[in-house]
């Protein structure tokens, strides 16, 4: 009943922006905070998606998303719902930069 997709989302020119592992643990940057905030943007877009799973890492975030076919108002076919996790990954990365510019 549920689809799962996972999503990669990688900084411009793969910089480590969005904070540094230390000691084994993850510790975001002003930068890394903003990735992380935005990931609830998944979430909004419809309330059949279900961010699973995500880590924000030093150049790039990974995303486990699960969509209910169940919960969607038609049977969408494979190719559609990619499409459809692309738009939202374009999204995603236009919420991410222009909350980056808010931080100043």
């Amino acid at each position: 009943d549920k689809l799962y997709f996972y999503v990669t989302v990688r900084t411009f020119k793969n910089k480590l922006v969005w904070g540094r592992v230390i000691d084994s643990n993850m510790v975001l940057s002003a930068y890394g905070k903003v990735a992380a905030k935005y990931l609830d943007h998944y979430e909004g877009v419809h309330s059949a998606i279900t961010v699973e799973e995500s880590c924000v890492m030093p150049n790039h975030v990974h995303i486990l998303l699960s969509i209910k076919r169940s919960g969607l108002e038609y049977d969408p076919g494979e190719t559609a719902l990619k499409r459809f996790v692309a738009e939202m990954t374009e999204e995603y990365k236009q919420k991410t930069t222009v909350g980056l510019y808010e931080l100043y």
